[in-house]
């Protein structure tokens, strides 16, 4: 069986396609000659795209690629009523 298929052959067997997806054969999928999908199981997809990732931990990631000392930030932020009457009039 091929992992190939057109547009409309996928859209009409599609728990063919699926069922090739869970056996653990990616199947892609062409429109106009091109391919243009693949559709893979979801833990390979989760494995291949890391992941959900906490906000978090995308914040602490992100801060030390621009160079920011997070530490430094949060004792010199001002937490006085004054700033927080300014941010709710922006």
């Amino acid at each position: 069986m091929s992992n190939v298929w057109q547009l409309q052959e996928a859209k009409q067997r599609l728990s063919e396609v699926i069922r090739q997806v869970e056996a653990g054969y990616p199947q892609v999928i062409t429109k106009n000659g091109r391919n243009v999908a693949v559709i893979v199981e979801y833990d390979g997809f989760q494995k291949m795209t890391g992941g959900p990732e906490p906000l978090s931990a995308f914040l602490a990631r992100s801060a030390g690629e621009i160079d920011v000392d997070m530490d430094e930030y949060l004792e010199t932020r001002r937490t006085d009523p004054e700033r927080h009457a300014a941010m709710a009039e922006a």
